[in-house]
């Protein structure tokens, strides 16, 4: 037996259909960041029924408009297509402290722009120094290097590239496994 699915705004037409189309798609390209149901939710629609509404809205004409809208410009003024995007993430998630400056004999670490290629740069989200007085009266100079979040551009590159079966709500824990081959292994034995 099949089971018919009904549209959540099937049999609503009108005014209020498109104007609920409306405020999902806006709350869709901006503060719920591309999640369906938190469009939905953030559009009045309720929690039990936001993943349905959001499927549903997703293929609405009026959403449609409104985010090709979205996207064309985004693409045209900022330039912005999706290998960019994926290019950016992929920096981002593969930038380590190493690129950027390196460990000195006493341990302390030196940031060295200079090291970094222009794709590490993609990678800094802050970087500042400030000058202060050590004991002795001498200048310690402090520069603060912090990069953007390589779990999070992981999580959206694996989202583009259709990694996960329901989106990054699969993502329920993340552990690194190191293997290091035996050495009756290594010598093939």
């Amino acid at each position: 037996m099949t089971k018919n699915v009904r549209s959540p705004t099937a049999g609503k037409r009108g005014p209020d259909d498109a104007a609920k189309a409306e405020a999902w798609a806006r709350y869709y390209i901006g503060e719920a960041m591309g999640n369906q149901t938190k469009a939905a939710i953030m559009a009045g629609y309720a929690k039990c029924s936001a993943r349905t509404v959001g499927h549903f809205m997703r293929r609405h004409p009026v959403a449609i408009k409104i985010i090709d809208e979205h996207r064309a410009w985004v693409s045209e003024h900022l330039k912005m297509t999706p290998e960019r995007i994926a290019e950016r993430l992929a920096a981002i998630a593969t930038t380590t402290i190493a690129d950027v400056g390196e460990v000195l004999e006493d341990g302390n670490y030196r940031i060295d722009m200079t090291l970094a290629q222009p794709h590490n740069l993609a990678a800094v989200s802050e970087i500042g120094s400030k000058e202060t007085s050590g004991p002795d009266g001498s200048v310690i100079r402090e520069t603060k290097l912090k990069l953007y979040n390589a779990r999070d551009a992981l999580r959206d590159l694996g989202v583009i590239h259709g990694m996960f079966r329901d989106g990054p709500a699969d993502i329920q824990e993340v552990r690194l496994v190191i293997v290091r081959p035996d050495k009756e292994t290594k010598r093939g034995k």
